[in-house]
């Protein structure tokens, strides 16, 4: 094989507290068995030279959270959400060209060869954007794992991360607080800030990454697969995840595509579900089943839920800024001033109600959710789900697996994951 086909680029996806430097050395422990050299790009260590500004001496808690300002910094002078892909992307080529002559292409279209056994591990992915953009560029070479920490495991590290930088065991007198830096990892408010939640579930592999002995073996399964071991065959955990991607391409749903199944313990499959219109009758819609299409991309040209949900962050923010406006006209202060401070109050309103949690109601919606497609149809069969295992393609509806059923149903795939970031 030539260098080309031999390198990798691996980007790791995981919530701020996760052990990065762990998981970057078992990884790198484990390519070194398959001969392969490793690369490790930090994609914060480009924010200091492309905004010229130096936080890498400042304590922990001050450094990450200025990482995050630096980083939506970026992102907004460049009008992209990929800005750090695209410095990873130059940075490999940029290592290319160091370590071998060969090159592809003609004139100034010429690029380096691709490097013989070698790994760049990009630590880590923020956006969907950036990793589009890497799907984009390497394509088939590009392999993204998720690591998995409890949220209790990740306070304990940014805690002990903190506590070490400032020589201080006292959290009252540190600037900024773990749970803190883990609600803005996940989702900010701004278009151009990080979004984990949304990039985790785009993964191709997940990893428990909260203890190096289960992560040390996880990566070493993931390998196995990748090189093509053909020993390493699916988990039913992994099926069931697989049964759930394939009924996901079923929907047709103009916001995003969701599959769920349901399995026994011995990985039988009992019920599968997609995110998609209702029929009556019970059931959702298929394609060419010979009814007048009412899916929500033949009926509307926006989602329903998203309308619902813009027109009453609209009605709510409108009905502040008429307040404020009365207030002001009380308390004396009509002026065009005062009009210009009312307008200004809910001109981007809208927006902050629905990043503040309006965008996540999902009452609106005329489709039915994919767990819940899964459930009804068990139901309308009269095949019992107890004792099964639930597996969706993104985070689930924490009401269909709420920390009560722990002692009567084992709920597998996200919904596992999503009891132990409530602390249930």
């Amino acid at each position: 094989m030539s260098g080309r086909e031999t390198e990798l680029v691996i980007a790791l996806v995981a919530a701020v507290g996760t052990d990065l430097a762990m998981l970057t050395d078992e990884l790198s422990t484990e390519l070194n068995e398959y001969g392969y050299t490793t690369r490790c790009i930090r994609l914060s260590g480009f924010l200091e030279e492309l905004r010229r500004e130096t936080f890498s001496s400042l304590p922990f808690d001050e450094r990450l959270f200025q990482a995050m300002d630096s980083g939506n910094a970026l992102r907004r002078e460049w009008e992209r959400g990929d800005a750090l892909a695209l410095a990873a992307v130059s940075d490999i080529v940029a290592t290319r060209g160091q370590l071998t002559s060969g090159m592809v292409g003609d004139g100034e279209d010429a690029q380096p060869l691709g490097l013989e056994r070698h790994a760049f591990v990009i630590r880590s992915l923020k956006t969907p954007d950036e990793l589009r953009t890497l799907r984009a560029v390497y394509g088939p070479r590009l392999f993204v794992i998720a690591a998995f920490s409890p949220e209790k495991s990740r306070l304990a590290h940014l805690a002990d991360e903190i506590r070490r930088s400032r020589s201080d065991n006292d959290p009252s007198r540190w600037k900024h607080q773990p749970e803190e830096l883990i609600r803005r990892d996940m989702d900010e408010e701004k278009s151009e800030g990080q979004d984990v939640s949304d990039t985790f579930h785009r993964a191709d592999f997940f990893i428990r990454g909260g203890d190096a002995d289960v992560a040390r073996k996880d990566i070493e399964r993931t390998l196995r697969i990748i090189f093509g071991d053909p020993f390493a065959t699916p988990t039913k955990d992994e099926h069931a995840q697989f049964l759930a991607a394939g009924e996901a391409r079923r929907s047709a749903e103009l916001g995003r595509q969701v599959g769920a199944a349901i399995v026994d313990g011995r990985g039988a499959v009992v019920a599968l579900g997609a995110n998609e219109v209702p029929i009556a009758g019970g059931g959702s819609y298929w394609e060419g089943d010979g009814r007048t299409d009412n899916r929500e991309f033949a009926a509307h040209e926006i989602e329903t839920n998203k309308r619902a949900q813009q027109e009453l962050a609209e009605t709510i923010a409108g009905k502040l800024e008429a307040g404020f406006a009365e207030t002001l006209g009380v308390l004396g202060h009509e002026s065009e001033a005062a009009a210009h401070a009312a307008a200004a109050l809910a001109g981007d309103l809208p927006q902050k109600l629905l990043a503040a949690g309006l965008k996540d109601i999902t009452e609106f919606g005329r489709a039915v959710h994919a767990e819940m497609d899964a459930l009804l149809d068990a139901a309308r069969r009269g095949v019992a789900v107890q004792g099964c295992s639930a597996h969706t393609t993104t985070f689930p509806l924490s009401q269909l697996c709420p920390p009560s059923d722990r002692s009567r149903n084992r709920q597998g795939g996200f919904c596992r994951a999503l009891r132990e970031e409530q602390g249930a």
